[in-house]
């Protein structure tokens, strides 16, 4: 008779994977809320992912190719040293 002491199974492996995500899906809750497009910001870690802190304006911005049209049609990409950001919308 063999002995399974020691021995990791593939149930074992399964059981180990369900109980880590399970544990990570927690740690979601405490994490702080991130900024969203226009919304204040410090460092570009306090945005969303995708974008970045415009940090002139303190604002969150999408990032973009200047002189391309990835703002949406009408909306140039502003150069802002090797980058460029899409601008703002107006504050009413």
């Amino acid at each position: 008779m063999q002995s399974c002491t020691g021995k990791i199974t593939g149930a074992t492996v399964a059981l180990l994977m369900v109980v880590a995500l399970a544990a990570s899906g927690c740690a979601d809750e405490d994490a702080p809320d991130l900024a969203r497009v226009g919304e204040a910001c410090g460092v570009s870690a306090d945005c969303e992912a995708g974008l970045a802190c415009l940090e002139q304006e303190g604002r969150c911005v999408v990032l973009c190719e200047p002189g391309s049209d990835a703002c949406g049609p009408g909306i140039a990409c502003e150069a802002a040293g090797d980058v460029g950001f899409c601008p703002l919308p107006p504050v009413d």
